[in-house]
C-alpha cells in the first residue's frame, strides 16, 4: 500500500521554496525539505519547484527519480530498509525480511495503514561485516535475527495480529457463519 499525500498545500511548498527562489543549484535541498514535510515529493509539487527555481520540469523530475533518497510516493514517516546484498543474503536477509513483514503486517514496498512505517529492500547498506543488517531511519540494526524482530516493533506486532484476525474474520464471514469455512447454500 504505497500512498500519496491526500492533499498538498501549494502555499506551504511555495513558502519552503521562497529561500531557494532563483537558485537552481539548491534543487536537491529544496526537494529534501519538501519530502521531509510530505514523506515524499508530491508529483504536483514538481511544477512549483521548477517555476520557483527557474529550472525545466524535466530536470526536477530527473533529480527526484535519480536519487534513491527521494521518492514520488510516500515511503512512510519512518523507513525500514533491509539489505539483501550478497553478504546479507548469505546470512539470512530473506528470513529477516519475512519477520519484519509479518510483524508490521505489510509487504516489501508498502507502508503501514497509519503511514508511519515503510518497508523496502536495498542492495547494500555498506555494512557487510554486520550482516544481516537493516536500518530503521538512520539507525543500523546489526546481525539481525528473525526472532529479535517482534521485540524491535512491539506495538506493531499486536496491530499486525489484530489486522490478521480481522481479515480472517471477514474471509470467514463471506463463507457463511462467522469464522466458518462451510459453504453457503
Amino acid at each position: 500500500m504505497s500512498a500519496q499525500p491526500s492533499t498538498i498545500d501549494l502555499a506551504r511548498i511555495s513558502g519552503i521554496l521562497r529561500r531557494y527562489r532563483g537558485q537552481p543549484s539548491m534543487l536537491l535541498n529544496a526537494l529534501q525539505e519538501i519530502q521531509s514535510v510530505y514523506t515524499c515529493v508530491p508529483p504536483g509539487a514538481l511544477y512549483v519547484v521548477a517555476r520557483e527555481l527557474e529550472l525545466p520540469l524535466s530536470r526536477v523530475f530527473n533529480v527526484v527519480t535519480f536519487y534513491a533518497a527521494l521518492s514520488l510516493v510516500s515511503r512512510g514517516r519512518h523507513q525500514v530498509r533491509i539489505c539483501v546484498g550478497t553478504a546479507c543474503h548469505l546470512r539470512g536477509a530473506e528470513k529477516v525480511l519475512a519477520a519484519v513483514s509479518k510483524t508490521l503486517g505489510i509487504r516489501q514496498g508498502d507502508i503501514t495503514p497509519d503511514g508511519e512505517l515503510g518497508l523496502e529492500t536495498v542492495n547494500c547498506l555498506g555494512a557487510c561485516a554486520l550482516a544481516p543488517v537493516f536500518m530503521l531511519d538512520s539507525k543500523y540494526i546489526a546481525k539481525a535475527s528473525p526472532k529479535d524482530i517482534p521485540g524491535l516493533f512491539p506495538d506493531r506486532r499486536a496491530e499486525a495480529a489484530l489486522d490478521q484476525k480481522v481479515s480472517q474474520a471477514q474471509v470467514g464471514s463471506s463463507h457463511g457463519e462467522e469464522g466458518s469455512d462451510a459453504p453457503t447454500r
